[in-house]
């Protein structure tokens, strides 16, 4: 039998909310297009918006739920944050060069299959997004890709090409038989792509690996309507009926869109950044945290934002910082994406060289959420609110969170706090 050669993907994901006062990112973070590429985008950005986008956001989107149903399984009581939009590109850019058995579960379990977006198309419209992400003025995202091949071994070169085509993915020669130097070398790539939000994410490198893949999002946001620091107290978090741990709890009254949503058991509340995304919070009824996992769906979501309604509240919630790591090979195993991991592999689109498997895959997620950043964050315009009594919404308990980008409809990141003391 064939030796099976290993190939790697490295997930490192990052997002910074309320951190830093920005319109936009770094220019050096932002690629720059061509005259004619910019007047293209203007001109099919709706076309992308109503059809392709839409479809592969919503795609994308039911993928976020089974992969959160899947992960959330393994540990319910255990904080989760991660991009499903990270995962879903490393994954696509893997399907560039899958073949027959194992391409079609890449794609039935991205939900490419059940889209009305061609099959030949998915990369096309992938493109598109991703550009639409992160080159507008007023992009809070940072998103890319590189690719890591063992000296000497041969990629095809329709892979490169189309990897770098469509997810403008870099490659670079590396020998991963000198593994200390190869994991410093790709680890030193995602400390500086996510700003040294994540240090150190190989923590060994297996020397007989021939081609890594790493993907990186980086999200840096500062609230639209920025909490006062001097309205943080201390206070209790409920993390279970015999467990209360002590958190920053942040306070601010204001008007946001908002409700008691009965279909999901659970209060909605969205928080814009400055930008073109928001994070949207669900604070389950008390007892209703299975309820809210059991029912929760793509259509049910996008009915809830849709629906909700602007109004003054007294909104109560904890500053928090969560790190979390998943090795998530067995997780997509259960999606249906097996053949990928073992020796019915076929990966032929990415070389003809030696059979390869994919042994791993890793995500690291970072999450930080504060009260402002800069002075000129906290500089945001006064808003004028009457003087009454407003509801007030605390949470003071379990509940989930999902980063929404507005233009594309897609999910960057989604997650539950369970317990916010607990960073990893």
């Amino acid at each position: 039998m064939e030796k099976l050669f290993p190939l790697a993907l490295l997930l490192a994901t990052v997002l910074l909310s309320a951190i830093d006062s920005v319109n936009g990112l770094p220019g050096s973070a932002r690629p720059t297009l061509d005259p004619i590429r910019t007047s293209l985008l203007d001109e099919i950005h709706h076309n992308f918006t109503v059809k392709h986008g839409y479809h592969l956001s919503q795609s994308n989107t039911d993928f976020a739920r089974r992969l959160f149903s899947k992960i959330n399984s393994q540990g319910t009581s255990k904080n989760h944050f991660f991009s499903p939009l990270s995962i879903s590109e490393a994954l696509a850019i893997v399907s560039l060069g899958a073949r027959s058995n194992t391409k079609e579960q890449l794609c039935k379990a991205l939900g490419y299959t059940n889209t009305s977006i061609p099959q030949p198309l998915v990369h096309e419209a992938f493109k598109l997004l991703l550009e639409l992400l992160t080159n507008e003025r007023d992009s809070l995202v940072s998103m890319g890709c590189s690719m890591y091949v063992q000296d000497g071994f041969r990629l095809e070169k329709k892979f490169v090409h189309d990897a770098m085509s469509y997810y403008q993915a870099d490659t670079f020669n590396v020998d991963f038989r000198a593994t200390e130097n190869a994991k410093q070398q790709i680890n030193a790539y995602v400390r500086n792509k996510t700003h040294g939000k994540i240090e150190e994410i190989f923590k060994t490198i297996n020397p007989d690996s021939v081609l890594v893949i790493v993907n990186y999002i980086f999200f840096k946001g500062s609230w639209l309507k920025p909490f006062d620091p001097r309205n943080t107290r201390t206070d209790d978090f409920y993390v279970d009926a015999s467990t209360t741990v002590k958190v920053q709890m942040m306070s601010r009254i204001g008007s946001y869109y908002a409700k008691q949503e009965r279909d999901l058991f659970s209060f909605v509340v969205l928080l814009p950044y400055k930008g073109n995304a928001s994070m949207v919070l669900l604070l389950p009824d008390e007892g209703k945290m299975n309820a809210l996992e059991e029912n929760f769906s793509v259509s049910k979501f996008l009915s809830v934002v849709q629906s909700l309604t602007t109004g003054y509240i007294e909104l109560q919630i904890p500053k928090f910082s969560l790190k979390v790591s998943y090795k998530l090979k067995d997780t997509l195993m259960k999606l249906g994406i097996t053949d990928l991991f073992d020796s019915q592999a076929d990966l032929s689109g990415i070389s003809t060289s030696q059979p390869l498997k994919v042994t791993q895959i890793v995500h690291e997620a970072v999450l930080e959420v504060d009260e402002i950043g800069t002075v000129a964050a906290a500089a945001t315009g006064a808003e004028m609110i009457p003087t009454s009594i407003f509801p007030r919404h605390k949470f003071n308990r379990p509940f989930f969170l999902i980063i929404v980008e507005h233009k594309t409809k897609s999910v960057l990141f989604t997650g539950k706090v369970m317990n916010p003391t607990e960073s990893v």
